[in-house]
C-alpha cells in the first residue's frame, strides 16, 4: 500500500486570529505510513475511509479545518490534495 501524508493543515479562523502551537495526529488504525487494509479508496476496492485525526492547539474562533491528503510515494497524487481535500467544520 502507498504511503499517506497529511500535507497541509490550513485554518480558517474568525476575527481575532492568534497564532497557537497546533498539532495533528492520525489515530488508529492509521499511522501515516501505510493505508490500513480495506481503508483505501473505493475506486481501488476499499471502503474509502477518512483517517481519524486528533487536533489540538487550535486558535479560538477557528471555524473550519481544511486537510489535503497526498501520497508522497506516487508522484501524480503527491501534492495539492492528490487523494482529496476535505473541509471539516
Amino acid at each position: 500500500m502507498k504511503s499517506l501524508l497529511i500535507a497541509t493543515l490550513v485554518l480558517i479562523a474568525g476575527s481575532g486570529f492568534a497564532q497557537a502551537k497546533m498539532s495533528a495526529q492520525l489515530l488508529s488504525p492509521w499511522d501515516g505510513k501505510r493505508v490500513p487494509a480495506g481503508q483505501n479508496c473505493t475506486l481501488d476496492g476499499g471502503q474509502g475511509s477518512t483517517p481519524p485525526i486528533k487536533l489540538s492547539g487550535l486558535p479560538k474562533g477557528t471555524v473550519t479545518i481544511i486537510v489535503e491528503y497526498n501520497d508522497k510515494s506516487y508522484a501524480p497524487l503527491s501534492s495539492g490534495g492528490g487523494h482529496g481535500v476535505i473541509g471539516y467544520p
